[in-house]
């Protein structure tokens, strides 16, 4: 997707994170330009997010959720390859920080 289709498809998105492990794909002015909040969070492929990217993604949703900005708006998250690092996440976050049973966050 580009930004453009992305706001055409959703138009409250407030922040994308990039797993990605490369930066060919988005150039975050152009996120920058149609003010939405674009964070890298390097997650290299075919392996598990180690400890730091985890803990960058948590703070990032953390205070995503409890600003007054983003209320009524989405988080975009998108990642290329490995073990669907997006899901794995998501997830992990749902369980520590929500208090979800691991079944129900998958």
């Amino acid at each position: 997707f580009t930004p453009k289709s992305l706001l055409d498809k959703l138009p409250n998105v407030g922040s994308v994170i990039d797993l990605s492990a490369t930066s060919r794909y988005y150039d975050p002015k152009v996120f920058a330009d149609i003010n939405v909040k674009y964070t890298k969070v390097l997650c290299v492929g075919q392996g598990i997010p180690n400890e730091g990217s985890v803990d960058k993604f948590f703070k990032l949703m953390d205070n995503f959720l409890h600003s007054p900005e983003s209320r009524g708006k989405l988080v975009d998250l998108h990642c290329t390859n490995g073990i669907n690092h997006s899901n794995f996440l998501v997830a992990k976050y749902l369980i520590l920080r929500s208090g979800f049973q691991p079944a129900d966050a998958l």
